[in-house]
């Protein structure tokens, strides 16, 4: 396996390369922001994807990269740059290390949390009981958002109000709907999830994540 060359593009070092992900497909994927915080982060990308390369050469097989949290029985993929799902994964594959070990007080760090999702007013079979205050403090918070996009004459845009119950702790996010993918979340929303996405307030009564993607933890 060829590797160590630093001016090769990023998008052929991500063609030598297979990566271990979720066969379970993303029930929300905030397609712009994994656009742009691709091309922010394309950097670090390319170093993660160049250091992998050089790290895993000579080994027998192809070179499998873990993406973000994922179980040991998840499947082997590999990954052209063509879709925004390719470059969320790609982005938690690079920086999803520093995302469990940064931080967390800074706003705009990259975080990963896992844990049993729960959407107010969204039921499911394996919801589990949540404190009140925690409900109430983040639909307060999608209505405050709500209210600045009704300010800027954004009246369509609808705003869910989400909770992770991550063991170390519950993590609100506030949501675009028209990311959301109702057909697999009404299958998959039951089980575990991994959000990943960027600190966007660190409040000691419940911490907020600007949300890239969502996918269950299988």
């Amino acid at each position: 396996m060829r590797g160590g060359n630093d001016d090769e593009p990023v998008a052929a070092v991500l063609g030598r390369l297979r990566f271990t992900s979720s066969s379970a497909p993303a029930i929300y994927l905030n397609e712009q922001l994994a656009d742009e915080m691709f091309v922010a982060q394309l950097g670090a990308v390319g170093e993660f994807t160049r250091s992998a390369a050089r790290n895993l050469e000579g080994q027998a097989g192809p070179a499998v990269v873990r993406v973000g949290a994922s179980r040991e029985s998840s499947e082997q993929v590999t990954y052209e740059l063509g879709n925004p799902l390719t470059k969320a994964l790609i982005l938690h594959s690079a920086l999803g290390g520093a995302a469990a070990a940064a931080d967390q007080s800074r706003p705009g760090t990259f975080v990963e949390v896992v844990g049993p999702m729960h959407a107010p007013g969204v039921r499911t079979p394996a919801d589990p009981d949540v404190d009140g205050d925690l409900i109430a403090l983040v639909a307060a918070e999608a209505e405050r958002q709500a209210g600045v996009l009704r300010a800027f004459s954004d009246a369509d845009t609808v705003l869910v109000p989400l909770l992770i119950l991550a063991a170390a702790g519950p993590v609100g996010a506030v949501v675009d709907r028209r990311w959301f993918r109702p057909g697999f979340a009404a299958s998959y929303a039951p089980y575990p999830q991994v959000a990943f996405g960027l600190l966007e307030r660190a409040d000691p009564r419940l911490p907020l994540m600007t949300l890239i993607y969502l996918r269950p933890y299988l």
